[in-house]
């Protein structure tokens, strides 16, 4: 956009915003601090430190409302219009006190369900029917057994930027195989549906793990590990692993909103390559089907650490029709958050995944490491982690029970739909 056009859509807005009612609504006419403006968009779920605003304003001066609005008016078409729908609440989630308090509940109810640990790897839990679960910790991976098992943390984030934080948010876990949908979504972006030349885009019915190709030679889809490899190791394949392990860490970070600095984390890594002879066998496996190359090396995504907090925010780029919510960059483009979410919704939770979509009825990935994320396309997107694991689902226990409660309470099965039904 050139700067005549800037200047027109600058115009523009100023008189589509009424400001003064706006601020007005909110009881923010006369002696405004940055902190009670702050105050109105944290009630309804916007946090001051997303809004680039703040950082222009002083912490203890008071502002008449025009010298407000000159501010206001001064930062992004995407920032003002964030606050103006902050201010007139509209927002996906317009009530969001009742809202953030029914997650609450939820949250509460699931981390005092009973815990017992039989084994330094296993427990039993007993979920909200009263049902005794098995769990486990993924011995596998020598690192991801040695966690903490009580952490339990839930992140969401809607499309408009509004966001929530429960218990151990801050808390870093490695991704596992919840990248895989963003490392997807990065390399449909930049080779379309050839990609699915190399990987196809059925259910496997077999564990993510499973060393299996299609009846075309190839993994049958991107959410298990082979489908995994060989998406990732598409991109830039005749470049330096340097290079490509950049390029995708940059994408990581635009998805993130480059709100924190991410890095693999190492010792997860090395342990993985001490024993992860699967992943290796399935990369000499796939080396002697026809028409593959030798680039099937590159594969650090699942190492990628972060927390609850950022991830969600990763999420809801794919609820969000691949833009970020928090700065209103297109990071990935419609047609591959379409076929994302498509292969979430059908492989997404391991071979657990048709009785997942049958219960739920939400796109959602599951991870080793005990992270769980849930898209509800042009709504919100959440993520959650703790680390025992169902042995019958493969996926985090606690996160499976939040879920539910989530689904029973605001129902977002995509057949819950009045017009549909």
């Amino acid at each position: 956009m050139n700067l005549a056009a800037k200047s027109i859509s600058r115009r523009i807005l100023r008189k589509s915003h009424n400001w003064k009612e706006a601020l007005a609504n909110v009881q923010l006419e006369e002696e405004i601090t940055s902190r009670s403006l702050k105050k109105v968009l944290s009630k309804r779920g916007l946090e001051g430190r997303t809004f680039a605003l703040f950082r222009g304003l002083r912490d203890r001066a008071v502002y008449s409302q025009a010298e407000i609005v000159e501010i206001i008016e001064k930062q992004s078409d995407f920032e003002q219009k964030r606050i103006f729908n902050g201010l007139t609440n509209n927002l996906k989630v317009t009530d969001w006190s009742t809202f953030k308090e029914s997650c609450h509940d939820i949250y509460d109810e699931v981390k005092n369900l009973d815990v017992d640990q039989t084994s330094k790897l296993d427990c039993t839990i007993i979920d909200k029917n009263g049902k005794v679960k098995i769990c486990r910790l993924p011995d596998y991976i020598p690192q991801l057994s040695e966690v903490d098992t009580s952490l339990f943390a839930v992140s969401i984030c809607t499309v408009d930027g509004q966001r929530m934080h429960l218990g151990d948010s801050d808390i870093y876990y490695t991704m596992q195989s919840t990248s895989k949908p963003y490392t997807y979504g990065i390399t449909h972006a930049a080779l379309d549906d050839v990609l699915h030349e190399y990987v196809g885009h059925e259910p496997s019915g077999q564990a993510f793990n499973k060393i299996i190709l299609d009846n075309d030679g190839r993994p049958y889809n991107p959410m298990i590990n082979m489908g995994a490899i060989m998406t990732c190791s598409l991109v830039h394949h005749q470049q330096p692993l340097s290079h490509r392990f950049n390029y995708f860490l940059e994408n990581y970070k635009k998805l993130t909103g480059s709100r924190s600095t991410l890095s693999c984390n190492m010792p997860v890594y090395k342990s993985e390559l001490e024993v992860g002879f699967m992943n290796k066998a399935a990369v000499n496996y796939m080396m002697t089907a026809p028409g593959y190359f030798l680039f099937l090396v590159i594969y650090f995504n699942p190492f990628v650490q972060v927390t609850t907090e950022i991830q969600s925010i990763m999420s809801a780029c794919l609820a969000n029709r691949g833009i970020n919510p928090l700065t209103g960059e297109s990071v990935l483009p419609i047609r591959s958050v379409k076929r994302a979410l498509s292969l979430m919704f059908t492989c997404g939770m391991y071979d657990y995944s048709g009785r997942f979509a049958f219960k739920y009825g939400v796109p959602a990935k599951s991870g080793v490491s005990g992270v769980t994320d849930v898209v509800i396309p042009g709504v919100l997107s959440m993520t959650i982690y703790s680390p025992w694991l169902s042995t019958h689902s493969s996926s985090s226990l606690l996160g499976l029970q939040f879920i539910d409660g989530f689904i029973k309470k605001f129902p977002y099965h995509v057949f819950d739909s009045k017009e549909f039904l």
